[in-house]
């Protein structure tokens, strides 16, 4: 996202994050995540909108390989990615 968005998503998503930072500095966990507090930070500190979601094209990177495992619960067949099945093979 970063090679595809560049500076707008430094911006954007370090700016949302700052703003978690900070006010969890200032109120700890006792907050809503996006609430006032977190808005308010947004739009009068970093000076940006406060929004939450994003508009970034978040296609996967990569495709995992799948393994199927077959097993004894109604001889079902249930599908690993190859980061799963590797952990199964050491």
């Amino acid at each position: 996202m970063l090679e595809a968005y560049g500076q707008r998503f430094i911006t954007e998503t370090i700016g949302h994050e700052v703003a978690h930072f900070i006010v969890f500095q200032l109120y700890g966990r006792n907050v809503r995540p996006h609430g006032k507090e977190w808005q308010s930070v947004m739009s009068e500190v970093l000076r940006q909108k406060p929004e939450v979601t994003h508009q970034y094209d978040t296609k996967p990177a990569r495709r995992l390989k799948r393994y199927e495992y077959g097993c004894a619960c109604r001889g079902r067949v249930h599908e690993l990615t190859s980061i799963r099945h590797k952990k199964v093979i050491n």
